[in-house]
């Protein structure tokens, strides 16, 4: 148990020396923390790769509904690139699921 609190010293040592450089002021940041309000997890966070795979939809369904309105090489190449769009989303929201709730969240409960 007493290796866990010394732990979570150093972590609050090490994430107050990363927002200054003045020695004196790293320990004063440390105690702050100690009394200060604990980070919040955003709650919302997904919503930027929701919007940007709505409006990656928006244009596959757009392609499919009017044909006419590219060229047909275009268009073939716009329906490529539209699915390799909503993976790119994907894996950058996967990855910002891990950073919230993997990474992130074990500062937050300290």
């Amino acid at each position: 148990m007493n290796e866990e609190a010394g732990k979570r010293e150093l972590e609050k040592l090490e994430k107050a020396a990363e927002q200054t450089s003045e020695p004196q002021e790293i320990q004063q940041r440390a105690d702050q923390s100690k009394n200060g309000p604990a980070e919040k997890i955003p709650p919302f966070w997904f919503v930027p790769y929701l919007a940007a795979a709505a409006v990656l939809g928006g244009g596959l369904l757009l392609l499919d509904w009017k044909e006419s309105l590219f060229r047909p090489s275009l268009a073939e190449r716009i329906h490529r690139y539209l699915p390799g769009g909503f993976g790119v989303v994907g894996v950058l929201a996967i990855a910002r699921g891990i950073e919230v709730y993997a990474i992130a969240r074990p500062h937050v409960l300290t």
